[in-house]
């Protein structure tokens, strides 16, 4: 049954104590003119804060949206600063360029943001830099950017990695399957014929469910969902 709920739409904590386990996955289904895509993620964050008094890391939970639409294109945040990627993905893709125009700017002043983040961490509190580095490997943090160029679809998957030399490393992946996030429970299952038998939005909404079943301490319900068509996007939200 759907049903809506209010979101926290903006992570109301400084970036350095925000972390967003999480598992998305996205789809594009071609059936020539009514070709689409579907893109699902959990909304379940963990945010650390390190207690001066124990020296230990506090932890809480919290639910917000990791799915953002933004004109033509869709994204999802994974992994570290998810504020961080969304304010710089807010901002171009707003400027309405192509695809490839729109990663390679994304790239460059996210790269420019996030080590800007990694140094205050690192200048203020070693340990929590240390456990920033470790909780996020490989990948300190991967974006996903959906939608249709020139009528064509598109998933476009950046993966961000810290380099020994303490830069910013990012790989591209790009094709009709793009899944991020906790994916041990499911790794198998998204290849399998019978996973997207009942539709698309069925296949992503039972892998989620899968993974919030074997990892609840990192991924949780609600799920959330954008169906994206040439020319709109709807947005679905379920309880389970």
């Amino acid at each position: 049954m759907r049903f809506y709920i209010i979101f926290i739409s903006i992570c109301l904590i400084t970036a350095n104590r925000c972390f967003s386990q999480t598992c998305v996955i996205a789809k594009i289904t071609y059936s020539g003119r009514d070709t689409s895509i579907v893109i699902g993620a959990d909304t379940k964050f963990n945010n650390y804060v390190l207690n001066k008094k124990t020296n230990e890391f506090d932890t809480t939970v919290f639910y917000a949206h990791k799915l953002f639409n933004r004109g033509k294109i869709t994204y999802a945040t994974i992994g570290y600063g998810p504020e961080v990627q969304r304010r710089v993905a807010d901002s171009v893709c707003r400027l309405n360029l192509s695809v490839n125009s729109t990663y390679i700017i994304y790239f460059h002043e996210y790269k420019r943001q996030l080590l800007l983040y990694l140094q205050d961490i690192k200048k203020h509190s070693l340990k929590l830099y240390n456990r920033v580095l470790a909780k996020n490997q490989p990948y300190i943090s991967q974006t996903i950017f959906a939608g249709f160029d020139h009528g064509r679809p598109f998933l476009l998957h950046l993966l961000f990695s810290v380099s020994p030399f303490y830069g910013i490393d990012m790989q591209t992946e790009n094709g009709p399957l793009a899944a991020a996030g906790d994916l041990d429970a499911i790794q198998s299952a998204l290849d399998m014929d019978k996973t997207w038998a009942g539709g698309t939005l069925a296949g992503i909404r039972k892998l989620l469910k899968m993974e919030a079943i074997a990892r609840p301490d990192k991924v949780g319900p609600p799920f959330e969902f954008y169906i994206i068509h040439k020319t709109k996007a709807e947005t679905l939200t379920y309880k389970q």
